[in-house]
């Protein structure tokens, strides 16, 4: 029974893509130094660092911020190997709990939803109304700012960050309670009864679940 948690799903699959996309690019740090070489002429040297824990560290080198060569690339295999063990555990237990699974009696905990309600699609709907309203927003506030600030581009995925950052968890809590409510209410269907027996005596019986 406890395998099934682990095993890939497709809202699984969205849910982990989301916490990757927010953990490898949302989340930057960069470092500046200043030091003199040998001909006495300053050089700045900058390390940007991609993720967290980092995934990717750039670094380069030049005479000022604005002009820099990079120097070197490095790759954190292992940090990205912890990462995605890491989303994996997290993200397909909660879909497969929500998307429903196989009691120890092999009956199926739902409720069962597919085609257009399954929570997947829910999930779709979801990003896809995120990455409308960033476009939206995008286009309405950029002219606010100076040209060089940054493109449409860089606009439109700020805000889809921003937005998917509040709407992907608040909608696996509420599919989450949805599920919990109708699971509780299957398994408190039915109450007990006294039916009447022979002689007067009563019968204890129970009432099947609807």
């Amino acid at each position: 029974m406890k395998r099934q948690f682990i095993l890939p799903s497709l809202l699984g699959a969205m849910l982990m893509a989301c916490l990757l996309l927010l953990l490898s690019t949302s989340l930057r740090t960069m470092g500046t130094s200043t030091v003199r070489d040998g001909n006495s002429a300053m050089r700045t040297h900058i390390e940007r660092n991609y993720g967290a824990p980092p995934m990717l560290s750039i670094a380069s080198s030049g005479p000022s911020e604005d002009e820099q060569v990079t120097t070197k690339t490095t790759i954190h295999w292992g940090s990205i190997a912890g990462v995605l063990a890491a989303a994996w555990l997290l993200c397909m237990p909660v879909a497969r709990w929500v998307t429903g699974y196989a009691r120890r009696d092999g009956e199926f905990a739902g409720p069962r939803y597919a085609g257009w309600r399954h929570p997947a699609a829910t999930m779709g709907y979801v990003l896809a109304a995120c990455l409308v309203v960033a476009v939206i927003c995008a286009l309405a506030l950029r002219p606010l700012f100076p040209s060089g600030e940054g493109s449409l581009a860089d606009f439109v995925f700020g805000f889809f960050m921003l937005l998917m950052v509040l709407a992907v968890p608040i909608t696996v809590i509420v599919m989450i309670v949805r599920r919990w409510r109708h699971r509780t209410r299957i398994v408190q269907r039915g109450f007990a009864v006294e039916l009447p027996g022979a002689g007067g005596s009563g019968v204890a019986g129970a009432a099947q679940p609807q």
